[in-house]
């Protein structure tokens, strides 16, 4: 049986009831990355059909229709996905960072001029 949630439309902030709020958010954001494929730019490009998907889960865990009028049921949806955009973002923004601290190390190990040395061929040759 999902659990319920309470849904406060003023300050676009899901609640959940009793000790559950910090679950809620735990599982968009896992669901998010389990779910969505990270090739898209933003949360906005990202197909409906992947986004109909992770309500759906949700909804299999946390009760988001409950006795709520369909404008409020609808208010609920858009704040998931509000929610899912930020964890979305966060998500391709750490795989991002992670990246270039790869990549700066590579060049650090592979690179075998010092410090002075790339100083110099910077000036030389200017910006790359």
């Amino acid at each position: 049986m999902p659990l319920p949630i309470a849904f406060d439309n003023v300050e676009r902030i899901i609640q959940s009831i009793e000790n559950n709020a910090k679950y809620f958010t735990r599982l968009v954001g896992n669901q998010v990355r389990f779910t969505v494929s990270p090739c898209y730019p933003s949360w906005t490009e990202v197909l409906e059909e992947q986004r109909a998907l992770l309500r759906c889960i949700i909804e299999s865990y946390f009760d988001l229709q409950g006795d709520r009028l369909p404008d409020q049921y609808r208010a609920v949806c858009a704040t998931v996905d509000y929610l899912a955009a930020n964890r979305y973002r966060n998500y391709k923004l750490k795989d991002k960072l992670v990246e270039l601290k790869k990549t700066q190390q590579t060049q650090v190990v592979s690179s075998g001029a010092s410090l002075d040395e790339r100083a110099i061929i910077k000036e030389v040759l200017g910006e790359r």
